[in-house]
């Protein structure tokens, strides 16, 4: 392995920028300088407290110990994988381009900006996959409250302006660098965080506000691709299977007239004489008004099809 890091990219001016960290884990989104200290345990005594949390005393460091590059070493690599779930509902793959600005950029190089508010919402690939493994798909409308830095728990102590790589080795808790896929402490301890991720959860506050802000001309934005309804739950769009997803074309309408739902209901059709509700829903034999006055019935054909059918009563005669 080897013992070298670049000095010159190490220590990062006070001021104007900091780290952004993963919104879900609260782990770190780059691998910039990360390193530690050969024979740490042996050296721990020699380690003055600041130099636990700061890259200004990186060259007192260097000169002192032997500096170990941890920037290829496999187990760490997810952390630099990412996933920015973008309020027009998709889930897009991204990758660093200046994590102390915020700065990301997808595949074909269009570039992101990270705030600190809930505009969008980065994370880790594989903490993605864990999400996804506990409530199925899922996007940015299924988030129903950010985590905030304080209730991290031990992570919050390491989300600093600049990321304190060494403390965490210091602390022994370089557990908290490795993936949650593969380490169980690591999964336990993200798992047991409130994300405020649910799977029958539709922020429609969140939604109202993107289209008002996206969608000027009707005509160019007249609906979006991120839920399929079901009768009692919603499956979220996701890059991974976006021609499976139904359109549905009265969101804009139902996001005007509502604030707080978590599901969506089809619209009555009236312009026709049986009932509104589809004859598939019901048994043989159901009788129902229908839109002109009359009462029907389901009957079904030699094919096993179901269909409204007049229903006539021998006083009709």
């Amino acid at each position: 392995m080897k013992y070298l890091i670049n000095k010159n990219n190490c220590n990062r001016m006070k001021g104007g920028g900091y780290e952004t960290y993963c919104q879900f884990c609260g782990g770190p989104t780059t691998l910039h300088n990360i390193y530690t200290i050969k024979n740490l345990k042996e050296n721990k005594k020699a380690i003055k407290k600041e130099y636990l949390t700061n890259d200004y005393y990186y060259g007192e460091i260097e000169e002192k110990f032997k500096i170990i590059d941890l920037s290829k070493v496999k187990k760490y690599k997810w952390l630099e994988k990412l996933i920015l779930l973008h309020p027009s509902g998709k889930n897009i793959k991204v990758e660093g381009v200046d994590t102390w600005d915020h700065k990301y950029k997808d595949k074909n190089g269009k570039e992101y900006f990270i705030n600190d508010d809930d505009d969008e919402y980065l994370l880790h690939n594989d903490c993605y996959k864990l999400i996804k493994s506990e409530i199925g798909n899922f996007n940015f409308y299924n988030l129903s409250k950010l985590l905030k830095k304080k209730n991290m728990k031990i992570m919050k102590k390491y989300m600093r302006q600049e990321i304190p790589w060494l403390y965490f080795f210091y602390n022994q808790d370089d557990y908290l660098l490795e993936s949650p896929l593969k380490n169980k402490k690591n999964k336990d301890r993200i798992l047991d965080l409130n994300h405020g991720f649910k799977k029958d959860f539709i922020n429609l506050d969140k939604l109202k506000e993107y289209y008002k802000w996206k969608s000027k001309d009707i005509k160019k934005y007249p609906m979006i691709s991120i839920y399929k309804y079901k009768q009692n739950s919603s499956q979220p769009y996701t890059e991974e299977q976006p021609n499976k997803m139904d359109i549905i074309p009265s969101l804009l309408k139902l996001v005007e007239n509502k604030d707080n739902t978590k599901t969506f209901k089809k619209s009555i059709k009236k312009d026709r004489p049986s009932p509104s509700e589809s004859a598939t829903k019901f048994k043989e034999g159901t009788k129902k008004k229908g839109n002109d006055g009359n009462m029907y019935i389901i009957s079904v054909n030699k094919n096993g099809v179901k269909k409204w059918k007049k229903y006539f009563t021998k006083t009709d005669f």
